[in-house]
């Protein structure tokens, strides 16, 4: 309540402090409010991304700074640098624009997700929450959204009597690629099952932390996200993705518990027995005619993309082709004889190939410093947390973006891609992760100094 004999000019100015501060706290949601006019670009993404400086000073009236500081900034500094290059080198600004607004939201919600997740400790964990339900959110959107293939005979019957209720999105108009899909569930999986195994043991994991001891509601309501992710996953029947993800079950298995230990020598024994029961010869046919489909094919496909991009690359190592052009250059400059040139080649299928083809080599080198700074925060984690909840947040964070990186070898979801903002949501985790454990650190370190 204002006071009567306030001044117009105090009631509008505190109107306005008010106004800022409740922007400024809720940044992150609002940036997810806006994520239509970013991903689908209008004529209305020029005001929104206008309307970026404004949450970003909204922001200082609550005490936080534009700018988080995290250890990848370095890497995005150049990454943004070498996206300005990009805009100059396109041959086709508006045809680049849709993953250039894409790349620029990736990294403002970046900065908004560490910011939020950081403000109190509480937050890490509804954070971690929030993620693992959104992979099935994501999931329950991708079977009604897919443009299903058949590789497989019998999870294609399953695909096909699912209702294809969301079609006509720009970009995606015949519904969302199976690959793209299946390479961003991987994010997911992995992540559900070590938290699962934590709610399993009844720790005070932080993911709910008014209740001590979560009981089998919050157990169900995990396998339930867990059911629906991999269900979906199975059904985009896609290889890559599998196999990504094959090698991040590995990795949680070895390095999880030393039960989890045994498990995969045990299972690893059954395989070993039944190759060696059923021959290897039959085994192999055995997989070509499940999951091999084509396989041939798709292999002498990707190796002749694989060349065209070096040879693109080549073209233009420094500042790269220009976002999202690789698609429109690839027919008339360096043409393909097992692709048909009426077909969108999206993409190079390789995402080291195709970040350097839209930013350069520098871009790539950027690229990679993302990858090498998570890792190495993540294993800092799993060493140094003190809580066994986190070290197996970050056992589940860091298989799921080892799956990605395994599936991007084959494939890509290229930055700025409409479903790549779960990959700056995965390093705004391991970022906030990461910190939680350095402030933990330097408050033991402080108590071990007073006294």
């Amino acid at each position: 309540m204002f006071q009567q004999s306030s001044s117009p000019e105090v009631c509008m100015r505190a109107f306005r402090q008010t106004a800022a501060a409740f922007l400024g706290r809720h940044e992150l949601l609002i940036l997810l409010l806006l994520a239509p006019l970013f991903l689908f670009p209008m004529k209305l993404t020029v005001v929104a991304l206008l309307s970026l400086p404004l949450l970003w000073t909204c922001a200082r009236t609550v005490g936080s700074s534009v700018i988080t500081r995290t250890p990848l900034d370095g890497a995005l500094l150049l990454l943004a640098i070498m996206l300005l290059v990009s805009v100059y080198a396109t041959p086709d600004v508006t045809y680049s624009l849709p993953k250039i607004v894409g790349l620029i939201y990736g990294i403002v919600c970046f900065y908004a997700a560490v910011r939020w997740a950081t403000q109190s400790p509480d937050r890490l964990g509804l954070a971690l929450l929030a993620f693992i339900f959104a992979g099935s959110l994501f999931a329950f959107i991708a079977l009604l959204g897919t443009n299903w293939l058949s590789k497989v005979p019998y999870l294609a019957e399953v695909s096909r009597k699912l209702p294809h209720s969301i079609r006509g999105l720009p970009g995606a108009a015949e519904g969302f690629h199976p690959n793209a899909v299946g390479g961003t569930l991987v994010f997911f999986i992995p992540l559900q099952l070590t938290m699962l195994a934590s709610t399993w043991r009844k720790e005070q994991i932080g993911l709910i932390p008014w209740i001590p001891r979560p009981g089998l509601v919050a157990i169900f309501a995990q396998l339930a996200a867990l059911a629906l992710t991999t269900g979906a996953l199975l059904l985009s029947q896609s290889r890559g993705a599998w196999l990504g993800l094959a090698a991040g079950l590995i990795g949680v298995l070895l390095l999880h518990r030393k039960w989890t230990q045994k498990v995969f020598l045990g299972l690893l024994l059954l395989g070993a027995v039944l190759l060696v029961v059923a021959g290897p010869e039959k085994a192999a046919n055995l997989v070509t005619a499940e999951v091999g489909a084509g396989m041939k094919d798709n292999t002498t496909s990707r190796l002749e993309l694989w060349s065209r991009a070096i040879y693109g690359i080549g073209d233009f190592p420094i500042s790269g082709m220009g976002m999202n052009m690789f698609r429109r250059v690839m027919p008339v400059f360096y043409p393909s004889f097992t692709t048909p040139p009426d077909l969108d080649v999206a993409h190079a299928h390789n995402h080291l190939l195709q970040v350097a083809l839209d930013l350069g080599f520098p871009g790539l080198v950027a690229y990679l410093a993302l990858w090498l700074g998570a890792g190495s925060m993540l294993l800092m984690v799993i060493r140094l947390a003190e809580d066994q909840w986190m070290k197996d947040a970050a056992l589940g964070l860091s298989m799921g973006l080892a799956s990605h990186f395994i599936f991007g070898i084959g494939d890509s979801v290229p930055l700025g891609a409409k479903i790549g903002i779960v990959f700056w949501m995965v390093l705004a985790l391991v970022v906030s992760l990461f910190l939680r454990v350095c402030s933990q650190g330097s408050g033991a370190r402080k108590e071990t100094a007073d006294d």
